[in-house]
């Protein structure tokens, strides 16, 4: 062989197994090096401010409730297997509405039988007039786990 092919294979061999090494040292934390002090040339780099934060609290959302209105038609959602909201609070002579946005049939029962839907099925909906003031827990007959609350107030 050619002097001159041997040493062309010799660089190509040291270039490829430099630059392997220079590309597996690549993933290894490279240190800066430190900056000259005292030097006119050198500028002062910046430095992030200090911050302190306190830690973060859990919030707890309220119950979602609605303040008393006037005696008027009130709306309570049906949907996620729940009443939105749970508990609600009228004045004397108020009228609510339960919609079912549910796909699944719920039923609007009072506790204590004064009053009851037929089964609704998605898109139904049932109302009952509140005349006496009181506090009247409701349930769906189909899921018992769901409740809600009217709180009827002069």
């Amino acid at each position: 062989m050619k002097t001159s092919t041997i040493i062309s294979i010799v660089v190509v061999a040291i270039v490829v197994i430099g630059g392997a090494y220079w590309f597996t040292q690549q993933g290894s934390s490279v240190q800066p090096a430190p900056q000259a002090t005292g030097s006119q040339n050198a500028m002062p780099m910046p430095q992030p401010a200090a911050t302190q934060t306190a830690p973060a609290q859990p919030t707890q959302q309220p119950p979602v409730t609605q303040q008393p209105v006037s005696p008027s038609k009130v709306s309570v959602a049906i949907a996620n297997f729940s009443f939105s909201p749970a508990t609600i609070t009228v004045k004397k002579g108020s009228t609510i509405t339960w919609t079912n946005s549910d796909s699944a049939p719920h039923t609007v029962t009072s506790d204590t039988g004064v009053f009851s839907s037929q089964t609704l099925s998605q898109g139904m909906s049932y109302s009952h007039t509140f005349s006496t003031t009181g506090t009247f827990s409701y349930h769906c007959s189909v899921h018992p786990s769901m409740h809600g609350t009217v709180v009827v107030t002069d």
